[in-house]
């Protein structure tokens, strides 16, 4: 069985992409080095009085901000030493990263919504991109027996968007509009519509409860950089910690609208 880690970023009107994404894991064979992993972080870095109950947060560690990283109390460098071996994980134990966004300028909705209505269907979009590019990587790279779940960080602005975007995926409703974004966004392009090896509803829990929810916020606040176009010296030295210092990630072509799985196929030994 596979578990799909998803998380969310851009969800605010004022940010100019929405963006989800998902770490795709093999719950039998990594789950528990790769939880053992996240876990060795939270020992190294997290001080012995903040452990219980904690959980990496992304814009904390990038920001240097938070009740423990904040920079006033805590070293910058340390902070971004974690981020960078957070965002190494999928690498080092090769786990594909599903993506999807959408660049919010360019997508004009044919009936009128107030801005909350706009955020949350720019924020379906996205979750559509990101699963369907899940979808596709199991069809198109796994055994047809193997399967996956969904596991969502549990989010009352997201929770009910994220349910309703599900069920129009497994096609339990609005398949006109599914018919409607496969013409829009996807020509040409096989969706692999409705879902057949995802499976079961939405799971939601907490970051301190599904500790790996933890690799999909990294991953999505370095994604979203990235599809924004960022740059310089420390936004590099994040891109090339994800995805190595020799890829083409950073050079990859970036679209209004876009989904994609990322490969890491030379995931190091026994995650050495």
């Amino acid at each position: 069985m596979h578990s799909i880690y998803l998380a969310e970023t851009g969800i605010s009107a004022k940010e100019p992409i929405a963006l989800v994404a998902g770490v795709i894991i093999n719950e039998d064979l990594q789950w528990k080095a790769v939880e053992r992993a996240v876990a060795d972080l939270i020992t190294e870095f997290v001080p012995v009085e903040h452990r219980e109950g904690f959980s990496f947060h992304a814009t904390d560690l990038y920001h240097c901000s938070g009740k423990i990283f904040h920079h006033s109390k805590y070293p910058r460098e340390r902070a971004r030493e974690a981020l960078k071996r957070l965002l190494s994980i999928p690498r080092r134990f090769a786990l594909p990263v599903s993506m999807g966004y959408l660049t919010k300028s360019t997508f004009k909705p044919t009936r009128e919504f107030d801005a909350s209505g706009k955020a949350k269907l720019h924020h379906a979009i996205a979750y559509f991109c990101c699963v369907i590019a899940a979808e596709r990587h199991m069809v198109l790279t796994r055994p047809p027996q193997e399967l996956a779940r969904l596991i969502a960080e549990h989010n009352a602005e997201t929770h009910e968007v994220v349910r309703l975007a599900h069920k129009l995926l497994q096609g339990k409703v609005g398949r006109e509009l599914i018919e409607h974004l496969t013409k829009r966004f996807g020509p040409g392009v096989d969706f692999h519509l409705p879902l057949r090896r995802i499976i079961d509803t939405v799971h939601f829990a907490e970051k301190d409860d599904a500790i790996l929810l933890q690799l999909a916020d990294a991953c999505a606040l370095i994604l979203r950089y990235w599809a924004e176009g960022k740059s310089g010296h420390y936004i590099d030295e994040y891109f090339d910690a994800f995805a190595g210092p020799e890829s083409e990630f950073k050079t990859t072509q970036r679209r209004p609208v876009f989904n994609c799985t990322w490969l890491f196929r030379r995931g190091l030994r026994n995650g050495a």
